[in-house]
């Protein structure tokens, strides 16, 4: 880290009415010199916002630097050197997605994640501070990806970033090599917050945290996915001073996070523009390799369950009397999402290419399970609208009827935290079991499909989480429900099989008794999965028993405190 080195940048957010407005204006001026109609451009947003702004093309200029930073739109000089507004195929898409999807915000976060993954701090395109030469020769040394280090960093620390923390360590990263360290320093940071030193003692043994200008998370945060409608944010904010990563998003943030970055320096600002504007693959995959037909034989992966296990004997016995889906229900930490992985794989026989997996969330919906509208685009990139394709329910289906003689499982996590009856649509209906093999008609592209009686549905869903509701009758019908309790013996032969010595071994079950009489709906033996001695009891606490508790006991503080009490002179002997 580098104390006069920091990350400046364009100080708006992208994902705002006032973004998305701006992007139109300078959209239909594609093609024009930029100083020439860049005082019209604010103009016409002072006529349609109905406030009066002064700035004769000076909003626009601070917007189009976050347009450029997200890939969006670039600057070119003509012959004359006068810098000529281009949309890129990025842009392109966006725009298409803007005006012609029912609810931009519910694709922008995706879009914008991988486009912002993309983004180096050392750019042609990036702004010349004339006036701090030597912040421009350490910019020009650096190759830090802002946005990816922020993904990276987050999602290895336990999925929350803090402003302090950012201000401190994260904007004054300068290299990438950097980032590893800086992840640890943050490590013993919050440890040290925690033991209640004070300010100035962090700042002596820590660096201090930027001032001023020099300190503006609101706007990485913002662009990051915080502002996106009435969808659910990439970023949640908690209070004033902390980011909380959307568990929703984490799939598409550790899909690109597989990715390394490695540094390129362009040479010139169309170089640049064309690798940043590359259209965004909404949909996933190629149209190519729609089916996997084209995929090699997938990794074996041995379940770590037999079919002795009671649990795959209560799928075993309703699979063979006709049943085809299932609803694993329990409250959070008993397992329910490895079991449903652990028996499909079981009746796969370990093999994964009969299996998919996915996970409903507010945001999702019929669109992206069973088919909808994607961006086309030619071979030119440029626009051409947009298509249906099907999506994994329908990918799904036409892979099972090929191998007829084998089961192919769909796993659906976090199933009520969707609206399943919405998100399914007409397929309610005819995944019942009466109704494999016959024809009925899909909802947007109207061709006839049926669905194969060799494709098992299994869901996850926690039955006490605030957001689900009674499930409806027609979709309680369809599907056998497994009950999956907290479980004293398992917990008991989870702490065998992590070595954890016998004494402390009971300490743990005494205390997991006394906490499931108190708690409501229970607490899961698969929090203590992990645990084998007394550091990670510690651990265990401060990172999930600790919230859990807060959380299940608000208003009845006093069996908060006596668990907590509990767990440190039985558990921690503290």
């Amino acid at each position: 880290m580098s104390e006069d080195f920091y990350w400046r940048v364009p100080r708006d957010s992208l994902i705002t009415n006032s973004a998305l407005q701006m992007f139109q204006l300078l959209y239909q001026r594609k093609g024009s010199i930029f100083d020439e109609v860049k005082a019209d451009i604010d103009k016409d947003y002072s006529t349609l916002t109905g406030k009066e702004y002064k700035k004769h093309g000076g909003l626009i200029q601070t917007w189009v630097k976050v347009f450029q930073e997200a890939g969006w739109v670039a600057l070119i000089p003509n012959k004359d050197g006068k810098e000529l507004i281009e949309i890129t195929p990025a842009g392109e898409q966006g725009y298409q997605i803007l005006i012609k999807l029912p609810d931009f915000h519910k694709a922008a976060p995706y879009f914008v994640i991988e486009l912002l993954s993309r983004a180096q701090l050392n750019n042609p395109a990036k702004p010349k501070l004339t006036k701090d030469t030597e912040y421009e020769e350490k910019l020009s040394s650096s190759d830090i990806f802002p946005y990816w280090t922020l993904f990276k960093i987050i999602i290895e620390l336990e999925d929350y970033i803090t402003a302090d923390e950012l201000k401190r360590f994260v904007f004054k990263l300068h290299s990438s090599s950097e980032i590893d360290n800086a992840i640890e320093t943050i490590r013993a940071y919050r440890i040290d917050k925690h033991k209640g030193l004070s300010k100035s003692e962090l700042d002596t043994k820590y660096s201090a945290e930027l001032e001023g200008a020099k300190s503006e998370p609101k706007y990485y945060m913002g662009r990051l996915g915080t502002q996106v409608g009435k969808y659910p944010a990439v970023l949640e904010k908690e209070g004033t001073q902390k980011w909380v990563l959307n568990k929703y998003y984490k799939p598409t943030i550790l899909e690109i996070l597989k990715e390394e970055k490695s540094f390129k320096l362009f040479e010139s600002i169309i170089d640049w523009t064309q690798h940043i504007g590359k259209p965004v693959d909404l949909d996933g995959e190629s149209q190519n390799n729609l089916d996997r037909e084209d995929d090699p034989e997938p990794e074996l992966i041995p379940p770590e369950i037999d079919s002795s296990d009671k649990i795959f004997q209560q799928f075993k016995e309703l699979i063979d009397s006709g049943s085809r889906n299932f609803i694993l229900s329990g409250p959070p930490g008993t397992g329910k999402s490895w079991y449903a992985r652990q028996v499909a794989l079981l009746l796969s026989s370990g093999k994964t290419k009969y299996i998919e997996s996915t996970q409903f969330h507010p945001n999702f919906g019929y669109d992206e399970f069973v088919e909808g509208y994607v961006p086309s685009f030619d071979e030119n990139q440029k626009s051409n609208g947009f298509e249906i394709r099907p999506k994994v329910f329908l990918k799904t289906c036409s892979r099972a009827k090929r191998e007829p003689d084998k089961l192919f499982i769909i796993v659906i996590d976090e199933f009520t935290r969707g609206d399943p009856s919405r998100i399914l649509g007409e397929v309610l209906t005819y995944i019942e079991p009466d109704y494999r093999d016959k024809y009925f008609r899909l909802a947007y592209s109207q061709r006839k499909e049926q669905i194969p009686k060799n494709l098992i549905i299994i869901a996850t869903m926690n039955p006490y989480d605030k957001s689900v509701s009674d499930l409806d009758d027609a979709l309680e019908r369809r599907f056998e429900s497994i009950l999956m309790n907290p479980d004293r013996e398992v917990l008991k032969s989870l702490l065998e099989r992590n070595g954890m010595e016998p004494a402390l071994q009971g300490r743990v079950i005494n205390f997991y008794n006394k906490a499931n009489k108190s708690s409501p709906h229970g607490l899961g033996h698969a929090l203590f999965s992990k645990v084998s001695n007394q550091s990670d009891l510690r651990r265990l606490w401060k990172h999930k028993l600790e919230r859990i508790f807060e959380k299940m006991f608000r208003f009845e503080m006093e069996k908060y405190n006596e668990l907590n009490q509990l767990y440190n002179e039985t558990v921690l002997n503290e």
